[in-house]
């Protein structure tokens, strides 16, 4: 059984769990048994992750605070498993948890982006471009023997958006422009709603918008996004989509963060406009561009809009 150790909530969103899902889907189509170990299992996760077993480590009133128990719960949480190998995708967990877990004798994979986090693990995966910087990364900071899948051919997308890469969008002469705005699993949805009052306010006269508008499934202030979006026939609020290809296919323009969305959008052709909420998210315009990825700003001004 390949176990996944990964956690979603409304500060990380869901990059971890998603990425971790389509790991965990090719690997049980491959015949794997698969695992999921969260800090907690909220309707979402157990619906996110039907297809698999999932447990929680913590309960009631307790919560994550430190590595070394963190391994002493997952540890025992998988008493009596007959454990092949784990994968391990949470930016709170470094080499203090992988050690305390390698008792288990099993290999180790590390899924991360921040080139921050010592590891002690058996196999590391970063997509992160960083130029002819990428094959450096995490050179100090983990073992000679462990084995570094660095740069975007390591990239966990949905298979979905591979086959649609060569499908270029076609952009005429049409006066209707298709916006999905997206702030990934998580955020403050006051954001989005900022963005999109200035995009109406800001309208040109020729110029008809519709507006779709993610609502992620660990995100704050959906009430007031809701209200917004009575307000204006042009904008739609996608509530807990799994999935976002069937309304990036139809996008014109891709505005939000520069996670894992930024990518299936590139996949697609799809031009896009983006901003960093996170460190992973930070990149230098220049690797980037090398994506083909040319309008990113650093952080957004919300007295700018």
């Amino acid at each position: 059984m390949v176990v996944f150790r990964t956690n979603a909530s409304s500060s990380v969103g869901i990059g971890h769990l998603a990425r971790c899902r389509r790991l965990a889907n090719r690997l049980q189509e491959d015949g794997s048994d698969v695992s999921f170990v969260l800090d907690q299992v909220n309707s979402f996760a157990s619906a996110y992750l039907n297809d698999f077993s999932v447990n929680e480590l913590y309960c009631e009133d307790l919560y994550f605070d430190d590595e070394e128990r963190d391994a002493i719960l997952f540890i025992e949480s998988l008493k009596n498993k007959n454990i092949s190998c784990v994968v391990v995708d949470d930016y709170r967990l470094s080499h203090v948890w992988e050690k305390a877990v390698s008792i288990l004798g099993k290999p180790i994979i590390a899924l991360d982006d921040q080139n921050i986090n010592k590891h002690q693990c058996d196999l590391l995966v970063d997509s992160t471009w960083q130029g002819e910087d990428t094959p450096k990364r995490y050179e100090t900071l983990v073992g000679s023997d462990t084995i570094r899948l660095l740069g975007p051919k390591y990239l966990l997308i949905d298979e979905m958006f591979g086959s649609q890469s060569s499908k270029k969008k076609s952009y005429g002469d049409s006066a209707s422009v298709k916006l999905l705005l997206n702030l990934g699993g998580g955020g403050d949805l006051s954001i989005l709603v900022l963005i999109a009052q200035c995009l109406i306010s800001n309208k040109p006269s020729d110029t008809t918008y519709f507006i779709s508008i993610v609502a992620g499934p660990y995100a704050i202030s959906q009430d007031k996004l809701t209200d917004f979006a009575s307000r204006y026939d042009e904008v739609e609020v996608i509530f807990n989509q799994d999935g976002l290809f069937d309304h990036l296919i139809e996008t014109d323009l891709y505005v939000g963060t520069s996670g894992g969305t930024l990518f299936e959008a590139l996949s697609l052709k799809i031009p896009a406009l983006t901003f960093s909420v996170s460190n992973n998210q930070a990149n230098n315009i220049e690797n980037f561009e090398n994506l083909g990825h040319y309008f990113h700003i650093g952080s957004l001004d919300l007295d700018n809009i």
